[in-house]
């Protein structure tokens, strides 16, 4: 494999997304062993070509040999395209360009979303704010949340359902924020923006988890056992884990842990809309 020298990644190493991937590089060969640097140790006062505030929000890649500066998904494309010439073609063509460009923001814009590390506040490098990345996120979860929950409760939890509310778990996914808002506000706690993007977050891995789970429960089904108990203990165990996911998070964003109450609370007042009682 091709090895692009002087070359640096300027990452966020507060970001385990953006230490994943350009770790890869190093490790592959496709940068050499200087090939990145952390945003925290980089003199930005000796390289004032560099936008500080976009490198916070697009990954910057510096050619050291002519000082040409590159963000996002240009930096990427250079990277990977210097050991795969055609896929970084493909990659430049305007329709495939638009779709990656825009995939790479609303990842990068709610990287702390998806992957918070271990102390997002102390970060030098959090992405901007961007109210329309942050919504198609939070759309985004919503959407993985319905899909994989309805198919979950219809196939293995169908007896349970209280059919006469029939609520869209998309309703039920989307009624959470102003209820968490009102409480959010009224302990006077900072940044819903950020704290809106972890509640979708803890849902989302919450669908996905059920979903594995799901998938396990249907090989098991195949092979002849019963499920009937494990598919509402699966289910439990995901609430378990959402709980103590949202948990975390309230704790790594230092906001008040009341917030976990209330959410807890929510969920139990909306389990009548969804099962039976009796």
């Amino acid at each position: 494999m091709k090895t692009l020298t002087n070359h640096t990644l300027i990452y966020d190493a507060e970001c385990p997304l953006c230490n994943a991937y350009t770790s890869q590089f190093i490790k592959q060969g496709m940068l050499d062993k200087n090939g990145r640097t952390a945003f925290a140790n980089f003199d930005f006062e000796g390289n004032a070509q560099i936008d500080k505030n976009l490198a916070c929000n697009k990954i910057a890649l510096v050619d050291s040999t002519n000082n040409e500066i590159t963000y996002g998904i240009d930096s990427l494309l250079k990277v990977i395209g210097f050991s795969f010439p055609k896929m970084a073609k493909i990659g430049k063509q305007p329709l495939v360009y638009w779709f990656l460009n825009r995939l790479y923001n609303f990842i990068s814009y709610n990287r702390k979303m998806i992957a918070p590390g271990k102390s997002p506040q102390n970060s030098g490098c959090n992405p901007e704010k961007n109210l329309t990345y942050r919504l198609a996120f939070i759309v985004f979860c919503g959407l993985v949340v319905h899909v994989t929950v309805t198919w979950f409760f219809h196939t293995f939890l169908l007896s349970f359902l209280n059919h006469q509310m029939n609520f869209p778990d998309f309703v039920l996914y989307a009624s959470q924020f102003p209820i968490q808002a009102l409480v959010f506000y009224g302990l006077k706690q900072k940044n819903f923006y950020d704290y809106a993007g972890q509640i979708a977050a803890v849902s989302l891995f919450g669908a996905l988890l059920l979903g594995a789970l799901g998938i396990g429960l249907l090989v098991i089904q195949e092979l002849g056992f019963s499920i009937s108990l494990l598919a509402p203990v699966s289910y439990g165990m995901v609430y378990m884990f959402m709980f103590l996911e949202h948990l975390k998070r309230v704790k790594l964003y230092q906001i008040s842990a009341w917030l976990c109450a209330s959410w807890f609370v929510f969920r139990l007042a909306i389990y009548p809309l969804v099962f039976k009682l009796f």
